[in-house]
């Protein structure tokens, strides 16, 4: 499993640099994939689209949230964006 971050647009809509949380999972292209938190710092909610970044990563790619996750242990499920 890799450590993932996953961010979320600030405020004003302009760039990818609001941390929502961490988890441990396998990024995926193809398919959906579940990310278990460990840490929520920010709801992260299904329907919204994140910016996930694994390990020390920079950037990420954009994924959209199936299943949202409130608490730390948590179950987050993604589809990346095509």
């Amino acid at each position: 499993m890799a450590k993932l971050h996953i961010y979320q647009k600030n405020a004003k809509k302009e760039q990818w640099d609001t941390k929502a949380g961490d988890g441990d999972g396998e990024l995926s292209a193809t398919q959906a994939f579940d990310v278990t938190m460990t840490k929520i710092e920010i709801a992260i909610r299904a329907g919204n689209v994140y910016q996930i970044r694994q390990g020390t990563s920079a950037t990420g790619d954009l994924y959209t949230c199936n299943a949202g996750a409130a608490r730390r242990n948590d179950t987050a499920r993604f589809t990346k964006n095509t």
